[in-house]
């Protein structure tokens, strides 16, 4: 459908090209050419008229502030909550949400901008539906972690899923800590990149009611450090307290 619609409006140009701004289709010999301003601004406005005709068969949209309501056409979901955005390899910018897709149905997605104004149809990457799920760009791929509440033996395992492709295929969900357990409410996990992207850090809730972080560098994601307090039970003050006696004042 797209090389039949490129080829319609490139016949299309031509004919308005030679019908109107050279030589008006059926003109006689004696045809006398108006002024070529005229000529001009009419034949932009057949070109005008005819965009949008075959606009739609395009991938993205051309020139989507000509057409923001054909760029802006997306899909709709029925109640996106705890959105988690990231910029992906590529420069593009792509989340993942929990979605209640209502009927006591819910569910993981990942979606991404493909333009400023138009975002490829959504991906369902889990049935899972924790709070807060995470993505992260680290090292060219793309991961997404959500914790696992879902029963069964692997309940509350933080699951990845992995893209090397800027999201537009996932391998398949995998628990890169084994059995250890999470939170899936509001203590769940926080997966941040450093902003080189070289290091993987993953905070989580809590022992001794100190969050904790790992972190890693390595390409495969399987070697992580131990976790560590992120916090101090008390923190020392930056600088020591200075008090001042007043003293007597002298005249000038």
């Amino acid at each position: 459908m797209f090389g039949a619609a490129v080829l319609v409006y490139v016949v299309l140009l031509v004919a308005v090209s030679i019908g109107v701004v050279l030589k008006p289709l059926g003109a006689s010999r004696h045809w006398r050419p108006a002024k070529l301003r005229v000529r001009v601004l009419v034949g932009f406005a057949l070109f005008l008229i005819l965009l949008p005709v075959v606009t739609p068969a395009f991938p993205n949209a051309p020139m989507p502030w000509l057409f923001p309501g054909t760029a802006r056409a997306a899909e709709t979901v029925n109640s996106p909550e705890y959105i988690a955005p990231a910029m992906l390899p590529n420069g593009q910018v792509g989340m993942v949400f929990k979605n209640d897709a209502g009927g006591g149905v819910a569910e993981i997605r990942f979606k991404r901008y493909f333009v400023e104004w138009g975002m490829d149809p959504s991906q369902q990457l889990s049935t899972a539906s924790p709070s807060y799920p995470q993505l992260a760009t680290f090292q060219g791929k793309t991961i997404a972690a959500y914790v696992d509440n879902r029963g069964g033996p692997n309940q509350f395992q933080l699951l990845f899923r992995v893209s090397t492709d800027n999201g537009a295929t996932w391998g398949a969900e995998y628990a890169p800590f084994g059995a250890e357990t999470f939170d899936s409410g509001n203590g769940a996990p926080l997966l941040v990149a450093s902003r080189d992207g070289s290091k993987l850090y993953l905070f989580h809730c809590c022992v001794s009611s100190l969050p904790q972080y790992r972190w890693t560098t390595d390409p495969a994601l399987v070697t992580w450090t131990s976790p560590a307090a992120a916090a101090a039970p008390k923190i020392p003050r930056a600088f020591p307290t200075v008090r001042h006696r007043p003293g007597p004042r002298r005249a000038d």
